[in-house]
């Protein structure tokens, strides 16, 4: 019977962390957006410069400079001081990115998890049990756990 209840909350503990390292949703960073403006604008200047007037456009300028905007749209990521973005390079894993600002060649490599390196806590439902002097007790219990080595949790 114990055994029973030893692997129910070892499931239960395993369903939750699971559930907390979801793969992160596409989201364009504020700071990978301003980037791109400022890509922009500089080639506004660059074709000023080529053209000598604002109101003409220089095709290839125009196409590098919105190609290279994009470009600096999705491969700019950011991940946060308690972070660590797990990077897969054609689907193998290419490298483990810490806390800051990084770029990622789209298309080719993809973040595939972010892992949390913080102290989680996880608390398990009250069960009710028997002592050795047939004692009825209820015990209550609170699991504290974390990652120590993001590279090793799974990508060997």
């Amino acid at each position: 019977m114990a055994e029973k209840k030893k692997t129910a909350i070892v499931s239960q503990l395993a369903a939750k962390y699971i559930e907390s390292q979801r793969a992160p949703e596409f989201v364009i960073s504020l700071v990978a957006g301003l980037a791109a403006v400022v890509v922009l604008i500089l080639g506004f200047f660059v074709n000023r410069l080529i053209q000598g007037d604002w109101r003409t456009v220089n095709t290839p300028v125009a196409v590098v400079t919105i190609l290279l905007s994009i470009y600096v749209l999705l491969a700019l990521k950011i991940a946060k001081e308690w972070e660590r973005a797990v990077v897969l390079r054609l689907g193998k894993f290419s490298r483990l990115k810490g806390p800051g600002m990084f770029f990622i060649v789209p298309l080719i490599e993809g973040i595939a998890q972010v892992v949390d390196m913080r102290i989680r806590a996880t608390d398990f439902a009250s069960e009710s049990t028997l002592t050795k002097d047939t004692v009825p007790v209820n015990v209550d219990a609170i699991c504290f756990w974390m990652v120590w080595d993001a590279k090793r949790r799974s990508w060997k």
